[in-house]
């Protein structure tokens, strides 16, 4: 008896995550999370943000800036495993109760979320660099299969705001976009 076959993905986490349509609000969970490799690769994609962050860093962190007031983003990570140097006005959100493991993104956009699961961290490794596990779906609003997935990482991520002890305007944005 044959398995059926399934296309092994070639594009990393960060290719996964560009997407024509503009984004309306973002979560990222992870354990280790670089923000200097978060702003300057994963929001530079996530946003669209045109300036060099190396070459032009003024007009990066600007651009950056007026984009973040339009579009909430927030990272739960771990409070023992996080580097520190953010530069730019996302949420960030540290768990220090317990060891803080999961790995996913959540992007939403006019009609559909991008979904990454996976074993990378934030980091140029996890999100590129490393073999990593990720499973990645586009889930509409519309399909019932879709709606039902959606209600429970919406669930879950008010569980992990619990966790963080204050509330995310990037959640509350996924839960007014996806309900």
């Amino acid at each position: 008896m044959s398995r059926p076959t399934r296309d092994i993905p070639t594009q990393s986490a960060l290719e996964q995550l560009a997407d024509d349509s503009p984004c309306l609000a973002a979560v990222f969970c992870s354990y280790t999370f670089d923000p200097r490799f978060f702003e300057n690769q994963v929001l530079r994609t996530v946003l669209k943000l045109r300036s060099d962050p190396d070459e032009h860093v003024s007009d990066f962190l600007a651009e950056g800036t007026v984009a973040l007031q339009s579009t909430p983003v927030a990272c739960f990570v771990d409070a023992g495993a996080r580097s520190h140097g953010q530069r730019l006005p996302y949420e960030q959100y540290t768990i220090s109760r317990r060891v803080f493991h999961p790995k996913l993104a959540i992007l939403a956009r006019a009609d559909h979320v991008r979904l990454l699961l996976g074993s990378g961290n934030l980091t140029r490794g996890g999100y590129g660099d490393n073999t990593e596990l990720w499973s990645t779906h586009k889930l509409t609003y519309t399909a019932e299969q879709d709606t039902a997935l959606l209600r429970e990482l919406l669930a879950a991520l008010v569980d992990i705001e619990a966790l963080a002890g204050r509330r995310s305007a990037a959640v509350a944005e996924l839960v007014r976009v996806i309900t």
